[in-house]
């Protein structure tokens, strides 16, 4: 399952830079070979903090250690979002139960996947 995740993300990067429809400042100048792109894209990607796959293309974030972390709907570079503040209320939207009254209410901080996907629309 992990391998599978890692191909999804790493699929999900290489698919918008080949397509020459994303490139991220922090990958560097783009080389004009695509494939020399992506392998430089994901060296960086692959130095991020890793993402556990919950479910389909939703994953829990591994930092900030010390705050809740965010669950991350993940489709493309372009398009993902944060789809829960943190585990429990990621369960009330995904499933539709009630949402625990210990679930944050407050978006977690995603260090740098925050970047890399622009979940905040910093780049718009």
């Amino acid at each position: 399952m992990a391998r599978d995740a890692r191909e999804w993300i790493d699929n999900v990067f290489r698919f918008d830079i080949e397509q020459g429809q994303y490139w991220h400042p922090t990958f560097g100048e783009r080389p004009e070979d695509d494939s020399e792109a992506v392998h430089q894209a994901l060296a960086i990607v692959h130095a991020a903090p890793p993402l556990i796959p919950i479910y389909a293309h939703r994953f829990l974030t591994t930092t900030p250690a010390n705050w809740p972390r965010a669950v991350l709907s993940v489709w493309q570079p372009i398009d993902s979002i944060v789809y829960g503040n943190d585990l429990a209320d990621y369960f009330a939207r995904e499933f539709k139960i009630d949402r625990p009254t210990w679930a944050t209410t407050d978006q977690p901080p995603v260090p740098v996947w925050e970047d890399l996907f622009d979940l905040f629309c910093v780049g718009q």
